[in-house]
This record gives structure tokens, sequence and C-alpha cells, in this order.
């Protein structure tokens, strides 16, 4: 649900489409802010939507946007809400990537392919206490044709189990990602998006090759996968740079190589 913060800032909001009466405007968020989990009432929007209705604004429909349709290599749901006082709204951009076009999603390969050799080696002997992970990979499986990895779905049919060890040609590489306290992992194929890029130092990426070499993803690549260009300096407080790696608290790294 909403927190106290989401409130005070909806009615903050309110009070400046009150008092401004801005001709234009436009709110991002997370989906949740509009359409919150278990059918419960979106009480910070509505405050907001409340004030736009009350100023007598043409008010767009909350939509969900996704990057991974506008060719981002990575997959990252945010909601747009859009209102004016004045004329019409633009039309909404129609997704430019996708099953919905011609052209296919943006897979993150060919977003790090150049640097995947300069990245950091992993120790093996690591990524074996991370239990979760191939026990995810036992779990994989394929739809017909298609050579896709989907777990746990139907109309799919047995592929695995894989070793992590020892990826086939035929499939990797294969780039997880996942959060070291909650052990959820996400998978993707080379010609796949990645699963949501959150810039912590709780969210861990490693890219597993054919042969056993397993690469880890740095803060330079996090940032591609992002969409930042290499020109961009990354902020040490929003991502962590390579060098500052080694230097994560000790609570973090025990997690990391927490055997489960």
């Amino acid at each position: 649900g909403d927190s106290d913060l989401d409130l005070k800032s909806a009615i903050a909001v309110a009070k400046v489409i009150e008092e401004r009466k801005p001709n234009i405007f436009t709110l991002e968020n997370v989906k949740y802010y509009a359409y919150p989990k278990g059918g419960k009432e979106p009480r910070a929007f509505n405050i907001i939507l409340d004030a736009l209705e009350r100023g007598g604004y043409t008010i767009d429909t909350p939509t969900i946007y996704d990057a991974r349709d506008y060719g981002a290599p990575s997959k990252r749901e945010r909601l747009m809400f859009r209102a004016t006082r004045k004329g019409t709204l633009p039309p909404k951009p129609e997704p430019t990537h996708g099953p919905t076009t011609d052209t296919p999603h943006v897979g993150w390969y060919s977003v790090l392919e150049d640097m995947i050799d300069g990245l950091p080696d992993y120790p093996i002997k690591k990524l074996r206490r991370a239990n979760y992970i191939y026990r995810e990979l036992q779990e994989l499986e394929v739809r017909d044709g298609k050579g896709k990895l989907r777990g746990r779905r139907s109309n799919v049919v047995r592929f695995g189990p894989i070793d992590p060890e020892n990826i086939p040609e035929s499939v990797g590489p294969i780039l997880m990602g996942g959060v070291v306290d909650s052990y959820r992992v996400g998978m993707a194929l080379r010609d796949e998006p990645t699963s949501p890029v959150i810039a912590s130092t709780n969210v861990v990426m490693r890219i597993l090759l054919p042969g056993g070499r397993v690469k880890r993803v740095t803060s330079r690549a996090l940032a591609r996968l992002m969409g930042f260009p290499d020109s961009y300096p990354l902020p040490s407080d929003a991502i962590p740079a390579d060098a500052n790696y080694e230097r994560l608290t000790k609570e973090q790294r025990a997690l990391e190589d927490l055997s489960i």
C-alpha cells in the first residue's frame, strides 16, 4: 500500500496543481502507484487525480510502458500519466520493439558482446556455493522450436537440466541476475532482454559462458544495460564503481557467498 511518504508527497503535488495550475502535468512512477496489488485503493494517486479533476484538466488513462518495447535491452515497467488544461494531449507512443511490431526485442548480448572478454572472471568455486542458481538451471524449459528459456511454464518441453559449469554452445551465454538477500534469480538468453536492472549493491549479475567460464557484470556493464553511454561518469552513490566492488560490506559479501 501507499506509505506515509507517498501520501505526503501526493498532498504536496495536489497543492502545487491547485495553486500554480500548470498547463501540462506528467507523472512517472512504478506501476503499482496507480494499480496496487490485490485491488487496493491507490490513495496517493487518487489525491493527485482529484486535484486534476477539480482543476478541469483533460486527463489521460494511466499507462504502463515497458522499456524493452522501446529498444532497451532490459525489462523495466513504468507508469506514465498525463493531463492538460489547454488543448488535447498528443498521441501515446506506440511500441517499436516486441511481439506487436516487426522488430524483436533487443537482447542483452548485443549490448555487452564487445566487453564480455574484458569483464572480471568470477571463481567457479564461489558459483558452486549458490545452490539456488544450480537449482534454477536444472528447472529450465524451452519452447517448442524457438530455443527460448522459460521456466515453469505451460506450452513448453523439457530442455534441462543444464550444468552451470558446462553451458552448451547452443544455449549460452546466459545472463543471470538476482538479489543476494532473497535468492531470486532472473535469466536471459543472448537474444532476450534482461530482467529489471537495479542500481543496488544487493543486486548481483553473472554471465555464464560455455566452457565453464563465469564473468562478473561490472557497474559499467550495468550502466550500458540501463541505456547509459560509456562516456557517462558513474556516480559512486548510485552504481558502485568497479574499483569499489571488493569494498562492499561484510554482510553483503557474506550473503553472496552463502551456501543454501
